[in-house]
């Protein structure tokens, strides 16, 4: 019997001691889980900061990349632009410049001047090729200043209207050839050659 209370006494005693071992194996397991909970719950946190901080610095970088390639893209297309442009340009003051050639009176003659033509048929003929002249270049005002473009119009009208005052007096000249030496008088006696 004593052997049974001792043999009993020790398992109840290891009862106890097993019990009071497993309720701190679960108090401690208790709080391993939480703070495995906590520590599981920090890590997740942290890599999802650090994955959306890393996400942020990408779409900044990749924005930053799409911003440049987007500015060298039109800075370059400016560039060609900008290049046609002053081509355009200068073969427009290249034009008018060869117009204002073409419209002085001596190159108008000798463009229409015909044998068979009386005064007033090479009046109405160098009339009509200078607005012929001036209707070939008058898409050139687009590629100039409105200044240019004022000065190339009333050149055109001034020629235009020292014709009409010559035609005015067309009953006085006997042929084409008094006609044109009544024009140069007329120029030489202006005070300034608008061409």
């Amino acid at each position: 019997f004593v052997f049974v209370v001792v043999i009993s006494g020790f398992t109840c005693s290891i009862n106890i001691n097993f019990g009071l071992l497993q309720h701190k194996v679960q108090k401690k397991s208790l709080i391993y889980y939480m703070i495995n909970d906590y520590t599981i719950i920090l890590i997740v946190f942290a890599i999802l900061i650090i994955v959306i901080f890393g996400m942020w610095m990408l779409h900044n970088q990749l924005s930053q990349k799409i911003d440049q390639l987007a500015k060298n893209f039109f800075v370059s297309q400016n560039q060609n632009l900008n290049r046609d442009i002053l081509q355009r340009k200068l073969q427009a003051y290249e034009r008018l410049s060869l117009f204002l050639e073409r419209l002085q009176y001596p190159n108008v003659i000798r463009r229409c001047y015909d044998e068979d033509l009386n005064a007033k048929e090479l009046i109405s003929r160098m009339k009509m090729d200078i607005q012929a002249e001036y209707d070939h270049n008058i898409t050139q005002q687009i590629y100039v200043s409105a200044k240019l473009w004022e000065i190339i119009y009333l050149t055109k009208e001034d020629s235009l209207n020292t014709l009409t005052d010559l035609s005015s007096d067309i009953e006085s000249y006997q042929s084409e050839q008094v006609f044109i030496q009544a024009l140069s008088d007329k120029l030489s006696h202006k005070k300034y050659n608008p061409v």
